[in-house]
């Protein structure tokens, strides 16, 4: 069966999920050359294209290549902004092959409102539409199915695990944690990690409410950042402003995976205070916690983190400096929510894990499930 997949681009951590399907299927991924500061791949199954921007929205010049895999199921990433995505629909139509829609389902900073919002509406004929809808969390799917009373709505959870990934972890546990964190300079105080893009959804610069939050708590502690983006210079303005020099270490962006994971496996939390996303299975990987605040808007992986058993979800700044404190003040309850984190990584967040949403959203486009 030949399956092609369209995607803006193609990042680095979907290597592992799109080798799996090139493997299972006659499998083509259809990207553009755009550069959004994410590390991206081309392998042998995928095809770079030219593209044409316009007020925000993206044409991927592929329809004559997609024409000439003449696929039997098109995957196409569910972004109103992708032009291809109206194009291939009918170019489905009219060859006679199977289309299916991936992606977060809508823009969850936002209530979804069909009857309201222009944008929900057209998502909603997708939705109603396609052969398939693919989606990246158990919540948006129960909320789709009672709206639209449709059964082929199916979850692929984010994996960004590769054999790299596991063999850092594995080369982690064998040098010891107190090892890697005495290599890195991380001194007897809370060590809080960051690891993300520096952009305003992120409200990287609340960290700083954080560190004020442990000096009156009595702590010592240091935030170490890795990542880089918009809004690196108000942090380093805000650190300076706040006399907070002693508390910050910025790494700016790292792409070495070695480098990153020791930083993850050695802070004793990773804390994105909002829109915390890909950054939950990252830590997870390397069985460190995370925390964050809960009344803020975050994507699908804020499911995955479970507030007391592998994460921390509070309502203010306040709060979260407290239970951090309270947690890493038991040492057998801290080791726990190592342990979970680690735990929901390999039980749920595996690529053989992502790839079962697939092939159950392709399997049921071609009517076979």
């Amino acid at each position: 069966m030949r399956v092609a997949l369209v995607q803006g681009i193609f990042p680095h951590y979907r290597e592992a999920i799109f080798s799996k399907l090139s493997q299972e299927y006659e499998f083509k991924i259809f990207h553009s050359s755009l550069d959004n500061g994410i590390p991206q791949k081309e392998l042998n199954f995928s095809q770079k294209v030219s593209t044409f921007t316009f007020l925000g929205f993206k044409y991927l010049r592929l329809t004559l290549p997609l024409a000439n895999f003449k696929p039997d199921v098109i995957i196409h990433e569910f972004s109103l902004s992708l032009v291809n995505l109206y194009i291939s629909y009918l170019y489905s139509k009219l060859a006679g092959c199977k289309f299916v829609v991936w992606g977060h389902g809508y823009d969850r900073r936002k209530a979804f409102d069909p009857d309201l919002n222009l944008a929900d509406k057209i998502r909603s004929f997708f939705i109603e539409n396609s052969d398939a809808v693919l989606l990246y969390s158990d919540d948006v799917q129960e909320q789709f199915q009672r709206m639209f009373f449709q059964k082929n709505i199916f979850v692929a959870r984010n994996s960004i695990q590769t054999k790299e990934k596991e063999d850092l972890y594995g080369a982690l546990l064998k040098k010891g944690r107190a090892e890697v964190r005495a290599d890195l300079n991380f001194g007897f105080c809370v060590n809080i990690g960051f690891v993300a893009r520096l952009t305003p959804i992120k409200k990287v610069l609340m960290l700083c409410d954080l560190v004020d939050e442990f000096k009156l708590l009595g702590r010592d502690v240091v935030v170490r950042i890795v990542g880089d983006g918009e809004d690196y210079y108000a942090l380093t303005q805000a650190i300076r402003e706040r006399n907070q020099e002693d508390n910050f270490v910025l790494y700016g962006a790292l792409y070495d995976e070695r480098k990153v994971s020791e930083v993850i496996h050695a802070s004793d939390f990773l804390v994105i205070p909002a829109w915390l996303g890909l950054t939950v299975n990252h830590s997870f990987c390397y069985s460190t916690p995370v925390a964050t605040l809960i009344n803020e808007k975050h994507p699908p992986e804020i499911e995955f983190a479970k507030d007391g058993v592998n994460s921390i979800l509070a309502g203010t700044m306040a709060e979260l400096g407290q239970r951090i404190v309270s947690v890493l003040g038991d040492e057998d309850a801290y080791f726990i929510m190592r342990e979970n984190s680690r735990d929901f990584f390999v039980n749920n967040l595996s690529v053989d894990n992502m790839f079962s949403g697939f092939e159950k959203s392709i399997k049921c486009s071609v009517g076979s499930e």
